[in-house]
């Protein structure tokens, strides 16, 4: 979809600095707006349960709540977890998302096939899935002092 929008601010009306969607996008619907909401899932995490998929998409929709989801929906807009485990399992949701798209894409493009495009784009979730997760420790390795370079206090 030429028109999606990554990282769209003031989706909510009564809270403009709240970001429901990581991305804003028609791709793999016929009417409305999804507001898609990506999180990466890891079954080792703390309350990830037996499906750390499913876990996380009922936080992030607990999260939001009725009040924030209406006034996406009185938009046309639909608030959708996007859900990946670490290990690249895909939520039902992002597959059938994936898959409507593709078919669509494929309708617009001349000899495209929408199992060829479905497909790369499985691999780029998965690949993105990935990416996260070996960067995810980073997040917790302390940071160096300012001031010191990369030899050490001293430099060389």
């Amino acid at each position: 979809d030429p028109g999606t929008v990554i990282e769209p601010m003031g989706l909510v009306p009564s809270r403009p600095s709240l970001r429901p969607g990581d991305v804003l996008s028609r791709a793999g619907r016929e009417q409305g707006l999804i507001a898609g909401d990506i999180g990466i899932a890891s079954p080792e995490a703390g309350g990830a349960g037996t499906d750390c998929v499913e876990a996380m998409r009922s936080r992030k929709l607990a999260w939001y709540g009725d009040a924030v989801l209406s006034e996406l929906q009185a938009q046309g807009i639909t608030y959708v977890p996007l859900i990946v485990s670490c290990y690249g399992r895909r939520s039902r949701v992002l597959t059938n998302l994936l898959r409507a798209a593709a078919s669509r894409a494929a309708r617009t493009r001349d000899g495209a096939s929408a199992a060829d495009l479905r497909r790369r784009w499985q691999r780029a979730v998965a690949a993105e899935g990935w990416r996260r997760t070996a960067a995810s420790p980073r997040r917790f390795l302390p940071r160096p002092a300012e001031g010191v370079g990369a030899a050490g206090a001293g430099g060389v």
